[in-house]
């Protein structure tokens, strides 16, 4: 976080590039963490953030100082990283019609990922998280992997509080229970 973040805003919604560095700086890392969780795929993830701080300059001349800018910076991330994911479910189906392609693109697809992924944990988490709907596990990722507050998740996502809370709890649950069913496969 920007020491004086309130100050720094006011500089960019005034055109100070300089501003707008040390804004991205020191919140670069965190959009780049949250869309890397979203979308399990690094470039994919860095050019979300691209996108992202595109549209903050365009769009923090309306930025209201009153608003906590981290949420508003997520609400942006958010809504790209599920554009990116639609887009891909859009791109999948045509693929799915030549059998080949679809082969080759799960295995280039999976090979990337162990090569994004080395811990296995990790691996399983994210392959465990892609069997969530999209809703647990957008909330899952902002509450429990990004540590957002119940409020910000909501504020970010449009939902209500308890349904972040109950989407929170049902991600949870059907991990668990993912990860206890793979363990008594393997065990």
């Amino acid at each position: 976080m920007i020491v004086d973040e309130i100050e720094v805003i006011r500089r960019c919604q005034q055109g100070d590039h300089t501003a707008f560095a040390s804004l991205m700086e020191g919140y670069q890392s965190y959009a780049f963490a949250l869309a890397v969780r979203l979308l399990c795929h690094e470039e994919d993830a860095l050019d979300v953030v691209q996108e992202t701080f595109i549209r903050v300059w365009k769009h923090i001349p309306s930025f209201d100082p009153r608003r906590k800018f981290s949420t508003w910076l997520y609400t942006i991330a958010t809504n790209l990283c599920m554009d990116r994911l639609r887009q891909r479910a859009r791109m999948r189906r045509y693929a799915a019609d030549d059998a080949s392609e679809a082969i080759e693109s799960a295995a280039a697809r999976e090979n990337l990922e162990e090569q994004q992924c080395n811990a296995d944990l990790i691996r399983r988490l994210k392959f465990l998280a892609a069997r969530l709907t999209e809703t647990q596990r957008l909330v899952f990722t902002l509450r429990d992997l990004q540590e957002l507050s119940i409020r910000e998740v909501a504020d970010i996502t449009g939902l209500s509080r308890a349904s972040v809370k109950v989407h929170t709890s049902l991600a949870r649950k059907r991990l668990r229970h993912y990860l206890t069913t793979e363990e008594l496969e393997t065990g």
